[in-house]
C-alpha cells in the first residue's frame, strides 16, 4: 500500500484582519512589534478591496477612522506626542507636545490631547490640547484661514495649518492646563525654561469624552 505524504502548506504572512459590524469594520494591520486596529466605513472597505477608490488614501498609517455618511467624510487623524515647533506673533518654541487627535467633517476640525504614547483605542481619554485657539468643544478656530474640505487627501494639510504652520494668539487661553489655568502659554515659557524633553502629561485637562464616543 502506497502512502501519500501531505504537502506542508506554505506559511504566508497576513496582511489585514477584517471584522465586519452593522456600520463599520475594523481592521487589524501588522506593524513590527504589534497589531493596529483601525475603524472604517463599510463603504470605504469595499471601495478599497473593489481598487475603485484608490485616490482616497485608504488607512495610511496615522488614520485612525474614515467614514464616509450623509453629512460628508469625517476623518479622525492620531499625531505622536513629539517635541513641536509652535509660533506665537512674538516668539517661537521648540516643546514637547502630547499626542494630539485631530479630527475633520466639512470645513470643521477639532484638536484632542490624549495621555502616553500607545496607539489610541475606543476607551482612550480625550483632553482639550495644550494650545490656544481651540475652544472648549474642541473646535478649532480658524481666524482668516479658509480649511480645506475634510478628506483623507486633505486631512494632513489641515493639520499643518491648524497646527505645524498656525500663529497662535491668546486668544482661548485659560484651562488648557493645570499649572497655568488661565494661561496656556505660561505653559510653554516653563516648558523651554526647563528644557523638558517629553510633555508632563498630569498637565492636561480631561475633555470628558473618550475616542469612542467621538468616532
Amino acid at each position: 500500500m502506497t502512502t501519500r505524504r501531505r504537502k506542508r502548506a506554505k506559511k504566508v504572512d497576513w496582511k489585514a484582519r477584517i471584522t465586519i459590524f452593522d456600520e463599520t469594520a475594523q481592521v487589524e494591520i501588522p506593524r513590527e512589534n504589534e497589531i493596529v486596529q483601525k475603524l472604517v466605513s463599510l463603504e470605504a472597505l469595499i471601495h478599497a478591496i473593489n481598487g475603485t477608490y484608490a485616490d482616497t488614501g485608504f488607512l495610511p498609517p496615522n488614520i485612525l477612522t474614515y467614514q464616509n455618511g450623509s453629512d460628508g467624510i469625517f476623518v479622525a487623524m492620531y499625531q505622536p506626542p513629539q517635541k513641536r515647533r509652535l509660533r506665537t506673533p512674538h516668539k517661537i518654541y521648540d516643546i514637547p507636545m502630547p499626542g494630539f487627535i485631530f479630527v475633520g467633517i466639512g470645513r470643521r476640525y477639532d484638536l484632542f490631547a490624549v495621555q502616553g504614547n500607545e496607539w489610541p483605542s475606543a476607551e482612550t481619554k480625550l483632553f482639550h490640547p495644550p494650545t490656544p485657539n481651540v475652544y472648549d468643544n474642541a473646535g478649532v478656530c480658524s481666524g482668516e484661514l479658509t480649511f480645506p474640505i475634510c478628506g483623507p487627501d486633505t486631512i494632513t494639510q489641515a493639520w499643518r495649518m491648524a497646527v505645524e504652520e498656525s500663529v497662535f494668539t491668546n486668544h482661548l487661553i485659560g484651562n488648557r492646563c493645570k499649572s497655568y489655568p488661565r494661561n496656556v502659554l505660561d505653559l510653554w515659557e516653563a516648558l523651554t525654561q526647563s528644557d523638558a524633553e517629553t510633555f508632563p502629561d498630569d498637565e492636561l485637562v480631561f475633555a470628558n469624552s473618550t475616542l469612542g464616543e467621538i468616532i
